[in-house]
């Protein structure tokens, strides 16, 4: 997804709707604004069920790392990480 592709997506709901994301083990976080990070990830890289889909270039198998299409991306962390 992209920054426009979010934008899109969310301006179809009511402005006035609190965004959150998935906690860590389980419930719901806030987004802290101030922990919007831009970043460099490696695509398709995570292997174990427990892992995200893609991680930093500097967490990434070396050999997956080589095989992978690497992007900017922004991350939108959580109020308790």
């Amino acid at each position: 997804m992209t920054v426009a592709d979010l934008i899109s997506l969310l301006a179809k709901y009511d402005g006035d709707l609190r965004v959150v994301v998935d906690g860590y083990e389980n419930g719901y976080d806030d987004i802290v604004p101030e922990r919007i990070q831009r970043m460099r990830l490696c695509l398709d890289v995570g292997t174990k069920d427990y892992e995200g889909k893609h991680d930093e270039p500097g967490f990434a198998d070396e050999r997956r790392r080589r095989e992978s299409v690497v992007v900017e991306a922004i991350c939108l962390h959580r109020s308790s990480f």
